[in-house]
């Protein structure tokens, strides 16, 4: 006896002839117009591993950028001298944490 659900085969890829449009003629195009296919592949989840990768380098970076800047700008804070010391020191270090966004 035969089984009721035969086991499903995977999906064929898609072909995209490369074909002459609507309105043109096929012999501007060359006589292997109509044979060429196209088969387009692109992953699921949207990033592939090394997008994923180098966009999780770059924010450790900022990261590690942002921890020394405030560091060494709550240094310079607490030394400041006056009230004029303490805004400009603290507009210096808001003015390097926000440099890359600037560009």
């Amino acid at each position: 006896s035969a089984p009721l659900n035969p086991p499903a085969s995977p999906p064929a890829p898609v072909a995209v002839p490369l074909s002459p449009g609507a309105g043109e003629d096929p012999g501007q195009r060359g006589s292997i117009a109509g044979a060429i296919s196209l088969t387009i592949t692109r992953p699921l989840t949207g990033l592939t591993r090394i997008e994923r990768t180098g966009f999780q380098i770059m924010l450790l970076v900022k990261f590690v950028a942002s921890v020394i800047v405030i560091i060494s700008g709550s240094g310079a804070v607490v030394r400041s001298g006056n009230d004029f010391d303490l805004i400009v020191n603290s507009l210096a270090a808001v003015f390097i944490v926000d440099i890359p966004a600037l560009a």
